[in-house]
């Protein structure tokens, strides 16, 4: 998980948003409960323009 994590956040700084998603996914089907995965996952859908899945995912960093 550390690995897809760490590949999502180049793709994050690179703007690879698509794929930035698609590794943070791969976090989460691992490690569903990662705050920092659904955290990450929403900035990507955010700079994607899909504001519904970033405050869902965003919220999702924050439960307890």
């Amino acid at each position: 998980a550390e690995a897809f994590q760490a590949q999502g956040e180049v793709y994050l700084y690179l703007h690879r948003f698509q794929d930035a998603v698609a590794a943070f996914q791969q976090v989460l089907k691992l490690e569903p409960n990662n705050r920092k995965a659904h955290y990450n996952l929403g900035r990507a859908y955010q700079a994607l323009g899909n504001t519904a899945a970033a405050q869902q995912e965003l919220e999702r960093a924050q439960a307890p």
